[in-house]
């Protein structure tokens, strides 16, 4: 119990003091990933909310309640612990729970003119993605100085290669002969392609280091190191950096604090449907970030360039300081400048004291970094065993399957988890990062931790 007490105060002091937070605010403020005005924007999330099937509590529980039974059916008789996430494997119909293409079709005349209204249509479409990402594509046209949508698009077709899927296996059953000239072209330069289209669209936005990040991750693939770095090193001078996601996600998280009242808080087939959709929002390959870091710090290692290694380490930790991302990212940050350190000493062997004793600052900020994500699942579980009926765990932390009536009060308090981990959490452990900015690994015994 003293351990839990100390965690808790430990987590408590940092956001008490606010650590990094004010920083982030400021610099923060007034950007924004969106291409329209604010105004045009919050119309179009509110007809969003407006067409979802779920709309009170009562449609909520109901839909939960079926969730749970056919999960128990499918599991000899004890639902998943997630069996209402994504709606995904359940043996529902979605289509009775979450909004469709069609229903947000009719809304064309008065948003067609808007990016964020395309990617709202790919982002509840079920079609076949070859006709999916034509919708995308749409985004890129409706506004062709929209850095952010040309950006998705890229990223998009990275991931998925888009109208293209199925040239790899179409070329090893039928050969050079089974394609078109464009095809064949296409086959022979992937990834180049989308790493091109999203560098452009990160030059033409200019200001978020995100997008330099992940274009650079694309270019890993390719083997341009000279080119990574110089990429990381544009990132890492944004003055932005914010993470980039289709709408409406992207504006779910930038108004993670509003979202209750901005929706309204008697909806709460509302507020739980907008949580159904944050938690099935694909994560990133960060495997591949991790496999880049290793890369990097050989490369700088055989070339002597320590500061090839000082911006590989200043983009890990910047991608722990990332607005708007969720919590496993900052997992992932920690897990990337271990990575890095880690290479480094195994390359480095014995070093100077003072040198260890530099590394050990840093190793010292990374277990509070895991510390404080650790410490809050711990406090979680601590005040819904210690105030049972009245205090549940947060959706992160569940063992085992809420009933659909306890689940429903999590969805009564509105998004209470997501805004703590992302706005309060989060932005003390991003403090925790940019002090750790400040290591250079051409003088490790400079850095002392404060």
């Amino acid at each position: 119990m003293r351990t839990l007490y100390r965690c808790m105060a430990a987590v408590m002091l940092l956001v008490l003091l606010g650590w990094g937070s004010s920083a982030l605010a400021d610099d923060e403020a007034e950007y924004s990933v969106l291409y329209s005005p604010p105004e045009r924007v919050e119309a179009l999330f509110a007809a969003f909310v407006d067409a979802m099937p779920l709309q009170t509590r009562e449609d909520a529980l109901k839909a939960f309640q079926a969730m749970w039974d056919e999960s128990a059916k499918k599991n000899d008789g004890k639902p998943k612990a997630y069996y209402w996430t994504g709606l995904a494997g359940t043996g529902t119909d979605e289509s009775d729970y979450l909004v469709r293409e069609d229903d947000i079709a009719p809304l064309e005349d008065e948003f067609g003119d808007m990016p964020e209204y395309w990617q709202l249509r790919y982002f509840v479409s079920e079609t076949d993605l070859k006709e999916r990402i034509r919708l995308l594509q749409k985004a890129t046209e409706v506004a062709p100085d929209d850095a952010v949508s040309l950006y998705l698009y890229w990223r998009v077709m990275a991931d998925t290669w888009g109208p293209y899927r199925g040239l790899g296996l179409k070329y090893e059953e039928k050969g050079q002969a089974g394609l078109t000239p464009e095809e064949l072209n296409i086959y022979r330069n992937w990834p180049q392609l989308p790493a091109e289209g999203m560098e452009r669209a990160a030059r033409m936005e200019g200001g978020n280091a995100m997008m330099y990040y992940w274009t650079a991750q694309m270019y890993a693939r390719l083997g341009e190191y000279e080119h990574v770095l110089e990429l990381l090193e544009l990132g890492n001078n944004c003055p932005h950096n914010v993470e980039v996601n289709l709408f409406p996600a992207s504006y779910m998280y930038a108004r993670l604090d509003e979202l209750t009242d901005m929706v309204g808080a008697n909806r709460v087939g509302c507020l739980a449907t907008l949580k159904m959709y944050l938690d099935a929002q694909p994560l990133p390959n960060y495997i591949k970030l991790k496999d880049t870091v290793k890369e990097m710090c050989v490369a700088a290692n055989l070339n002597g360039d320590l500061e090839a290694l000082n911006t590989v380490h200043r983009f890990a930790c910047r991608f722990g300081e990332t607005q708007d991302a969720r919590l496993i990212q900052q997992l992932v940050a920690k897990v990337l400048v271990g990575v890095l350190s880690d290479h480094v000493l195994y390359l480095w062997g014995p070093m100077d004291p003072e040198d260890v004793r530099g590394f050990n600052g840093l190793y010292h900020k990374l277990g509070m970094v895991l510390g404080m994500i650790s410490g809050s699942q711990v406090c979680s579980r601590h005040f819904a065993d210690a105030y049972t009926g009245g205090w549940l765990p947060s959706f992160s932390y569940n063992e085992e399957p809420l009933k659909p009536e306890e689940l429903m009060k999590l969805f009564d308090q509105g998004p209470v988890g997501e805004e703590f981990e992302i706005k309060v959490l989060g932005r003390s452990i991003a403090g925790i990062f940019e002090d750790m900015e400040s290591f250079d690994y051409t003088d490790p015994a400079a850095y002392r931790g404060y």
